[in-house]
């Protein structure tokens, strides 16, 4: 297992093989990493190793890759409350960030729909969740008056 391990490193150590693993795995097989626009760095390994996982090294390469800093935020704040266990912590928890994001999207929808639609605040804070505050900011900034 050791010798297909320090293979699969050496082949990913040309550009274009790393740019279709990248590609392929994170793209969809889009080409949107090029062996070209790559260059050589110190290797440093995002597996596990002996003294563990290297985690930072991974989310800091899926950050850059999908121009999101939530992978970094979930390190930072899972290192803030005493240690990353493993990779499952952090991707359980960049769910959770995305799941409620979503619902907050969602939350601001329904408001936005009713505040157009003229119903009254508490029947937006009833259906949509939302604070009075972030309803009453809604509704300014689409230039409307809560009842």
């Amino acid at each position: 297992m050791k010798q297909k391990d320090i293979a699969e490193k050496i082949l990913e150590d040309f550009p274009d093989v790393f740019a279709d693993v990248v590609n392929g795995l994170l793209f969809d097989g889009k080409t949107i990493v090029k062996p070209d626009e790559l260059e050589d760095m110190q290797l440093v390994s995002a597996y596990r190793a002996e003294e563990g996982l290297h985690a930072h090294a991974l989310l800091t390469l899926l950050s850059v890759m999908e121009k999101d800093d939530r992978f970094e935020q979930v390190y930072y704040d899972k290192v803030a409350e005493g240690g990353l266990k493993n990779m499952c912590n952090v991707i359980d928890e960049y769910i959770k960030m995305g799941e409620e994001r979503k619902e907050i999207e969602i939350n601001e929808r329904v408001a936005k729909d009713m505040l157009l639609e003229g119903e009254p605040l508490a029947k937006i804070k009833k259906f949509s969740r939302l604070p009075e505050i972030d309803i009453r900011k809604l509704a300014k900034n689409l230039g409307v008056a809560v009842l």
